[in-house]
């Protein structure tokens, strides 16, 4: 049986594609996207994380780093961002060359990727990412960067934490601790925008 993946609001959380996501209904009646993950996960999103997966043109084995964002009482965002530097081999095709693809569609033209791991590189990313719907384009608020600079400080926090256990010490974060770093980086995301 596999164990489900549950996004926790902004926790980010990695996983690993092993199968294409297939369009169902939740209980509620809401469109959502079953995908099969590897080490006996899956996982229920909704059309947005689905429609940012495709766009990546991913393949079995592909990386993703998923986050549920949510500040305030503001709709909760999804951001997808996909492990550039682990790619997937397809279906049973070893062959790093020619992946299939997990959906019909073309693959994007490739763009360049930077391998930035700084909590402010994340803020930049997820304020250049385009959304899902270009025709809802506007320009970014206060609640969107404050956004970006909290989940960027739970990311940080994370590596952080994995690092510190690699080097046999334990890191305790508690919530304070990553508001004050969001704190920081939204105000010093702000200076670096003048």
């Amino acid at each position: 049986m596999r164990t489900k993946v549950t996004f926790s609001p902004n926790i980010p959380t990695q996983v690993v594609l092993d199968s294409p996501g297939e369009l169902q209904q939740s209980k509620n009646g809401a469109d959502e996207y079953r995908y099969f993950l590897q080490g006996d996960q899956i996982m229920w999103v909704p059309p947005e994380v689905h429609q940012q997966i495709e766009h990546a043109g991913a393949t079995q084995g592909d990386t993703f780093t998923i986050a549920k964002v949510k500040v305030g009482k503001a709709a909760a965002t999804w951001t997808v961002e996909q492990h550039a530097d682990e790619p997937g081999y397809g279906y049973g095709n070893p062959s790093p060359t020619t992946p299939p693809r997990l959906t019909s569609q073309p693959r994007p033209a490739p763009t360049p990727v930077t391998h930035e791991r700084t909590a402010q590189g994340w803020i930049a990313r997820q304020a250049a990412a385009p959304t899902p719907d270009a025709r809802q384009e506007q320009p970014l608020t206060n609640t969107d960067k404050l956004s970006a600079a909290l989940a960027a400080a739970i990311d940080a926090a994370a590596e952080a934490s994995t690092y510190a256990h690699r080097k046999g010490v334990t890191l305790a974060w508690t919530a304070s601790d990553i508001r004050a770093m969001a704190a920081t980086l939204y105000i010093d995301a702000g200076k670096g925008a003048r």
